[in-house]
């Protein structure tokens, strides 16, 4: 189990540094400044009440700015996006790590994965 102490020692462990040089060659598609899927149109269009539910949801987390392009692209299946959306807004919302901590790994995450938009 992830507890704030073993979050905090595992923290401690991060060379800043690291962040700036990591190698992302092994992303074959890696590429800064775009998704590797299309995005939807905003808004996308919808043709169930689900869908509906669902993207009523993700703009309700979102407001009161737009939808950001990651949801653009996750919108292209409205489960996973619902998934996406209940996952990271329990991330944010729900847990007891100080704000600080919370940023600090989700920043530390979008680096080894080559997510810059989240340094943005």
């Amino acid at each position: 189990m992830l507890t704030r102490t073993t979050l905090s020692l595992s923290l401690s462990r991060i060379n800043l540094l690291d962040a700036i040089d990591y190698d992302y060659s092994h992303t074959a598609y890696y590429n800064p400044n775009t998704m590797r899927l299309p995005y939807v149109p905003d808004p996308p269009p919808t043709s169930t009440p689900e869908e509906a539910r669902i993207l009523s949801s993700v703009q309700a987390r979102r407001a009161p700015n737009p939808l950001l392009p990651l949801d653009l692209a996750l919108l292209h299946s409205f489960p996973v996006a619902d998934g996406w959306n209940s996952f990271i807004g329990a991330i944010r919302t729900r847990t007891t790590l100080s704000t600080v901590i919370r940023e600090l790994a989700i920043c530390r995450v979008a680096v080894i994965n080559g997510a810059l938009f989240e340094w943005e």
